[in-house]
């Protein structure tokens, strides 16, 4: 199941931040668009885990509460700190 998740991970950031195809990234079926109320409310219940994968200057300036700081540069190199048993909800805005 982790593996699934971090692709779903990687898919939802690399479209969040406007990777596409054209980059040779596509989007993994098992990457579930979901919206910020969703993501919050999943959050609140212990069941996902949201992950700002903006820059720093971006993160300190605003972001969710609660949420993980992961630059998607970084992205690849740190999976292992994020929990394979929850949803991980990216976002970039």
């Amino acid at each position: 199941m982790g593996v699934t998740r971090r692709r779903a991970l990687l898919g939802a950031a690399a479209l969040l931040t406007g990777l596409g195809p054209a980059n040779g990234w596509t989007q993994p079926a098992e990457a579930t668009r979901i919206d910020a109320e969703e993501a919050v409310r999943l959050a609140a219940k212990g069941e996902a885990v949201v992950v700002d994968v903006r820059d720093k200057l971006s993160f300190e300036g605003s972001h969710a509460d609660g949420a993980r700081h992961i630059p998607l540069a970084e992205l690849a190199n740190r999976l292992s700190e994020l929990p394979k048993d929850k949803l991980i909800a990216a976002y970039c805005t």
